[in-house]
């Protein structure tokens, strides 16, 4: 399903089935408790869903890799590929966490990454290790 996010609103287009709900920022948005909701639109109707109310697009979107992704860097970076990041691999990767809200090195990033958003502890091996499980 294609979509786009500004810095105010997530904006999902597509010809897909339709959605009861989406998760984000931690928040369910219930969408079978509105009349005329996309429960509604039939599988092959094209629809916009529009969301506002986000004050950057941080707020409105994190980007969660899969577990399966997350067995070395290439898996990684393929997996960021298919939402559209591109370069080197550490580029990948850089612009990823740099999209998340965490700056620095390669290392510095991901390791603040892992510390805030994965509450893990440890060395960078030990915490690529916990988040790879």
């Amino acid at each position: 399903m294609p979509f786009s996010v500004t810095t105010t609103q997530i904006k999902l287009t597509g010809v897909e089935p339709a959605i009861d709900s989406l998760e984000i920022a931690g928040q369910v948005v219930d969408f079978t408790a509105y009349v005329n909701s996309l429960t509604d639109i039939t599988t092959g109707t094209p629809y916009t869903a529009t969301l506002n109310g986000f004050d950057t697009e941080a707020d409105a979107f994190t980007v969660v890799i899969p577990v399966a992704n997350r067995q070395n860097w290439q898996s990684i970076t393929n997996y960021l590929k298919t939402l559209g990041f591109t370069g080197s691999h550490n580029e990948i990767i850089i612009n990823w966490l740099n999209s998340e809200g965490y700056t620095g090195g390669f290392n510095v990033a991901f390791y603040d990454y892992w510390e805030v958003t994965e509450g893990l502890e440890g060395s960078f091996t030990d915490k690529f290790g916990a988040w790879r499980q």
